[in-house]
């Protein structure tokens, strides 16, 4: 991982096979995901050729995770787009502040120098991380974008349907 630039980090999740990046839903995402970041970068997202870190389906079950990390810029572009398939009261993407993230690895130590790594590799690459300060609970149908190397993990989730918080995620 470390050789191509990919984070370090833990976690644990499955992703679906689906011929969504090929798919009529593959034109509205990547449409409404330029709508928005076209404002903020002049390249608009690829809508053809589309590989599995673009548009994925994935889902979270018991057992699942993913720990306090930040994606490296240069290996995933400037955003992050997950739409939320399922409504749930846990697991919950969380965007800690500086402080918030101190005390998640000062409860997770065996994070720590992943975390550590993870951010001294994207630092190195000119791009600091950024500490958010939110809590995006999954609701149905509600698209969330985020930039990349905005620090993030998923809090503790406990399935209550047989496929679990299923969410359309990419790096677009």
């Amino acid at each position: 991982f470390r050789k191509s630039q990919v984070n370090p980090t833990l976690y644990k999740y499955q992703v679906h096979k689906s011929d969504i990046r090929t798919s009529e839903i593959k034109d509205h995402v990547v449409s409404k995901f330029n709508e928005l970041s076209m404002s903020l970068v002049s390249t608009p997202a690829r809508n053809t050729d589309l590989n599995s870190l673009n548009l994925f389906v994935k889902s979270f079950r018991t057992g699942s995770n993913y720990d306090l990390h930040v994606e490296p810029y240069n290996k995933y572009g400037p955003f992050y787009l997950q739409i939320f398939l399922t409504d749930e009261t846990q697991g919950a993407l969380v965007l800690p502040t500086q402080s918030q993230a101190d005390e998640y690895l000062d409860q997770h130590p065996d994070q720590k120098d992943a975390y550590r790594e993870n951010c001294k590799l994207c630092e190195s690459q000119g791009h600091p991380v950024r500490y958010v300060g939110t809590r995006i609970v999954p609701k149905r149908n509600t698209a969330m974008v985020m930039r990349v190397g905005s620090a993030h993990y998923v809090e503790d989730y406990t399935v209550n349907t047989q496929l679990g918080r299923v969410c359309v995620s990419g790096w677009p």
